[in-house]
């Protein structure tokens, strides 16, 4: 059933203008959705430009694919206005995850990532990193998740099941690549600047020693 689902997508590349090979690579890819949730979404695409770099033997397929998602995160950045201008802006990504920089002496990073499958998927969410401190960041952070989300204006997802401890909110999306572009951006750029609002001042007074919000 899947794979009747994979070879779908692909067929139906060329109408959303896509690249064929780049699709089916970004599908074997991020599949797993469809087997599991926003949990596997963020495990999968996690470190996805490095294996794009170090692990196609085609070049021109290779730069295809990483010419689409630069334009997928270069759209994103133009039309995204930040109201903590603290916060240092994220340059385009040639893979899965957008990624902003981290607050001082922190390695908390507040993340974009899309994923194309048959119920096309894109999400923003805060990686609390793997030092020894991230658990009790993590616990901090949880005992206000009703105010994060009231701040957020979504739901959350609190995990610590993937290595590092991490807060994410997500959306489905009908076609990320083709007619629900548009909304996908927008819906990234509205959510990207509201994590940095809710969840950078958060992190910093917490490494100062004061975890009050």
């Amino acid at each position: 059933m899947r794979m009747r689902k994979a070879e779908e997508l692909i067929r139906s590349a060329k109408d959303h203008d896509l690249d064929e090979v780049w699709l089916q690579e970004a599908l074997i890819r991020r599949f797993v959705l469809l087997s599991g949730g926003q949990a596997d979404a963020l495990e999968t695409d996690a470190g996805t430009e490095e294996a794009e770099e170090d692990g196609s033997k085609d070049d021109e397929a290779s730069a295809r694919r990483r010419a689409h998602a630069e334009k997928f995160w270069s759209d994103v950045l133009e039309g995204l206005h930040l109201d903590d201008q603290t916060q240092a802006m994220a340059k385009p990504s040639k893979g899965g995850n957008l990624s902003f920089p981290p607050p001082p002496d922190t390695d908390a990073s507040i993340k974009a990532w899309f994923a194309i499958n048959n119920n096309d998927r894109a999400g923003v969410y805060v990686n609390l990193g793997k030092s020894a401190q991230s658990l009790e960041l993590y616990r901090a952070l949880e005992m206000e998740k009703q105010a994060l989300e009231k701040e957020i204006g979504q739901p959350l997802e609190f995990s610590t099941s993937r290595g590092a401890p991490y807060i994410a909110a997500s959306r489905n999306f009908g076609d990320v690549s083709g007619k629900d572009r548009k909304a996908v951006l927008a819906y990234l750029q509205m959510t990207i600047n509201k994590f940095v609002n809710a969840f950078r001042h958060r992190i910093k007074r917490w490494r100062m020693g004061s975890g009050d919000s």
